[in-house]
């Protein structure tokens, strides 16, 4: 089985994550021998529906402070 990483980190809404989701949804719909893992810090990926052979890793949720700065959103930490 041929395996693939993707990663989308979500800080605000569901645009990205979604675009990656029907994304990777086509990619093993097209290929039966591919498995993909999804890295992400979306705090819904758990709510949303996966296909077949797609799993993912959650990271910290960030949250954007102003245009180029991002914290942990729930840990208390800056980055």
């Amino acid at each position: 089985m041929r395996r693939l990483l993707v990663y989308s980190h979500d800080t605000f809404g569901l645009g990205n994550i979604r675009r990656m989701l029907a994304i990777c949804e086509h990619l093993v719909e097209a290929d039966v021998d591919l498995s993909i893992l999804l890295i992400t810090g979306s705090p819904v990926i758990h709510n949303l529906r996966l296909p077949a052979r797609l799993d993912y890793i959650k990271l910290p949720c960030l949250t954007r402070r102003d245009f180029e700065n991002y914290d942990v959103k729930y840990l208390g930490t800056k980055i």
